[in-house]
Parts: C-alpha cells; sequence; structure tokens
C-alpha cells in the first residue's frame, strides 16, 4: 500500500499542509519540536484512530482552534480509497471512506501502519501491561476482529470482577461468567500464540552483530487449555474474592523479549534494545506481507536515536529494502541507501519542499 496524498489542518502545531508523498521513500528533516513526529503522527491515526503519543485525542487539536481535520489518498493493490477524519472538542469524531460513512471495520482495512518511536524501548523494560498492549496492537493490524474479541473479554471480566466485590457473591452464577470468560480467553491466548510464533519464525533469520532475537510467551497447557484454565482461575478464588478481581487469565499476561537467550531488560544496552525493535518491525513487515503479498507503510520517528553508525546504517538499509513505502523523520539528513525519494523540511509547524 501507498500514500499518494495527505491534506492536515490544525493538527497540533501545524496549520495546513498538503503533501504528496514518494512511493518508496521521505524524509523529514528539521530540528526537534517542529512539527515533524505530528506530521507522521497523523498518518499512524489513520491505522488506530488513536495516537501513539498519547491517549488524549483533545490533545491533537492545534491550540485556538475547536478540530483537526486529516485526508489521506491511499492506494491498495485494488483499489485507491479517499480517508477523511474531523474531531472536534466536543469529542465528536467523523470518518469516511470514499466520501461515505465506513461499515464495520472497513476503514482499518484501507491503511496499515508500522511504526517505530524512541518511547517503545519502554514496552521492554517496563510494566506487562505495555508489552500486552504492543502485542495486541500489532495483531489487530492483521486481524480486524481481534479487537472485538478483546472489547468482550474485557466486559466480562468486568462483570465478574463486580461480582467477585459482591458481598452476595453467588457461587452458580459466577459459574456462568467463568465459563464465557474462559471462552473468550481461549480465543486470545491462541491468536497471540500464534502471532508470536510466527514472528519468532521470521526472526530467528535474523541475526545481525552476532545477536539473535526471540519472544516467549509459553505460560499456557495447550492441550486442554480450558481445563488448564478452569483449574488456575478457580484455585485463586479465596484470593480472588478478598482483592475483588480475577488475577489469572490474558489480561495479566507477559511476553518476554530476548537478545541471545537473555531478558533483554536485564542484560542488554539501550542500542541493543533499539535494534530489537527494528528486528521486530522488520518481522512484522515480512509477517504482513506474507499473509497479504502487500506491504504496510513503515514509519520511523527519530532514527539516529541511540544508534551508532554503524547500526543505523545496517538496520535503516535492512529495512528499506526489506519493505514498501517508509517515511523517516530526522534532524540530521544522511541518505546513503540506493533508493530515490522525496525530502520535506519541517520547521514552526510549516513544510518546505
Amino acid at each position: 500500500m501507498i500514500i499518494k496524498k495527505l491534506l492536515l489542518k490544525n493538527f497540533r502545531n501545524i496549520d495546513s499542509i498538503n503533501l504528496d508523498f514518494h512511493e518508496k521513500l521521505n524524509y523529514f528533516v528539521g530540528d526537534n519540536a517542529q512539527g515533524k513526529t505530528n506530521i507522521i503522527e497523523s498518518i499512524h491515526y489513520c491505522s488506530f484512530l488513536k495516537s501513539f503519543r498519547n491517549k488524549n485525542n483533545l490533545d491533537l487539536i492545534q491550540n485556538g482552534f475547536d478540530s483537526f481535520f486529516l485526508e489521506l489518498i491511499v492506494k491498495n493493490k485494488l483499489t485507491e480509497d479517499n480517508l477523511k477524519i474531523y474531531f472536534n472538542k466536543r469529542k465528536e469524531r467523523k470518518i469516511q471512506l470514499n466520501h461515505k460513512r465506513p461499515n464495520g471495520n472497513e476503514f482499518f482495512d484501507k491503511l496499515c501502519s508500522i511504526i517505530y518511536y524512541p518511547d517503545e524501548i519502554n514496552y521492554l523494560i517496563l510494566y506487562p501491561q505495555y508489552r500486552r498492549n504492543y502485542i495486541d496492537r500489532s495483531l489487530f493490524l492483521l486481524d480486524k476482529n481481534y479487537i472485538n474479541i478483546i472489547y468482550k473479554y474485557k466486559k466480562i471480566l468486568k462483570n465478574r470482577n463486580n461480582l467477585l466485590k459482591d458481598q452476595r457473591y453467588d457461587k452458580e452464577l459466577d459459574f456462568v461468567w467463568l465459563d464465557s470468560l474462559i471462552n473468550e480467553s481461549i480465543k486470545i491466548i491462541v491468536k497471540r500464540n500464534n502471532y508470536i510464533d510466527s514472528i519468532n519464525k521470521v526472526l530467528k533469520k535474523e541475526n545481525t552483530h552476532n545477536e539473535s532475537y526471540e519472544i516467549n510467551y509459553k505460560i499456557y497447557n495447550f492441550e486442554n487449555l480450558y481445563d488448564f484454565l478452569y483449574e488456575k482461575i478457580t484455585k485463586n478464588l479465596d484470593r480472588d474474592l478478598k482483592f475483588g478481581y480475577t488475577s489469572f487469565g490474558p489480561h495479566s499476561d507477559d511476553f518476554i523479549f530476548k537478545i541471545n537467550t537473555e531478558d533483554i531488560r536485564r542484560y542488554s544496552s539501550e542500542g541493543q534494545k533499539k535494534s530489537f525493535i527494528l528486528k521486530l518491525k522488520k518481522a512484522q513487515m515480512c509477517h504482513y506481507y506474507n499473509l497479504n503479498k502487500d506491504y504496510p507503510v513503515l514509519i520511523i520517528d527519530d532514527i539516529a536515536n541511540e544508534l551508532d553508525k554503524r547500526r543505523k546504517h545496517d538496520y535503516l538499509s535492512d529495512l528499506i529494502e526489506n519493505s514498501g513505502q517508509v517515511f523517516i523523520t530526522t534532524t540530521e539528513f544522511d541518505n546513503d541507501y540506493d533508493t530515490d525519494y522525496s525530502l520535506f523540511r519541517v520547521a514552526n509547524g510549516k513544510v518546505i519542499y
């Protein structure tokens, strides 16, 4: 897929821009805090209707204005589509696909973007919730129904937790909620496990600077998953009643990222962590291509951060070679890759060709 055009109004510090993109490589160059990341953030927003930098969409509206508007022209293998998003301070969001209101997940099918940004290192070293969200977002790019499974699971989980907090706890009612919770848990666990297996198959082919990469997620007995989950959850019933919360299930899963069989949280430099994420991006793109015979859009924010010159060149060359359209933000323009490109200089929220 290729983004041909972006129209953006009143988004963060950007008044108005109208850009045509190169089908392969696009650079946004400028000093910090000028608007480079804001532009690529608007592109990624179309994939999830959510910012990768914060949860509050109101922060995306430029100061002094009541709304933002963005429009993309996206070319896929068979179609060329017009995507429009309007959002205002009353939290009203209007979405159009080819000038009509889209049905279901139809809007999300038109643009898949995979992004790297420096703060992603936190996903590897901080809380399990971050790593779960990281894997779940990656899965959503491939399986648009996955988010519906997650929402249903969370709703059932909330109902069971409310029952656990109730002084009139009813064991028979709990069995009903527990049965539904386990059935949705199985869907999530199987999808996560299959995805990790597929990603690891790609990662095992990657061995750069004498480093191997792997994600671990083997905590379940898959031979009889329903019974395994039932036993684990009911074993914790006394504790869960005490705290009013279901303590075991996919909502408490963790994923261990490894370099050379060692947990990346304990035995790696900042450069190695960034290298791992970049290799993971390549694995995600290759996996997506294997399923769809088309590459997603790749977005790289601040490529120079935490990587020495050799690693930067090696990893970026590899990514560009194994990707479709690429967007890169950087403070220092240095192109030595064998491909054509477009260069956009950004200053004070404006783009200079």
